[in-house]
């Protein structure tokens, strides 16, 4: 999963965001899980709407450091 994930963050657009429950679905992973690789790997988590479902959540996306 970890190497599955960091290529997935690398190749993320810098521009789009995805929420937690979009990318917990994606990965099968628990939501806890995607956060703490999102903190691992610098993606950054801001209120916007995700690209995935349209919500207006907390997204994260790939940051420059990524």
């Amino acid at each position: 999963m970890a190497f599955r994930f960091r290529q997935f963050v690398s190749d993320l657009p810098v521009r789009a965001g995805y929420c937690l429950d979009c990318l917990s679905e994606l990965f099968e992973e628990p939501r806890q899980m995607i956060r703490e690789y999102m903190t691992e790997y610098g993606v950054a988590g801001r209120p916007a709407h995700c690209d995935s479902c349209g919500e207006h959540k907390v997204t994260y996306r790939a940051g420059p450091a990524s």
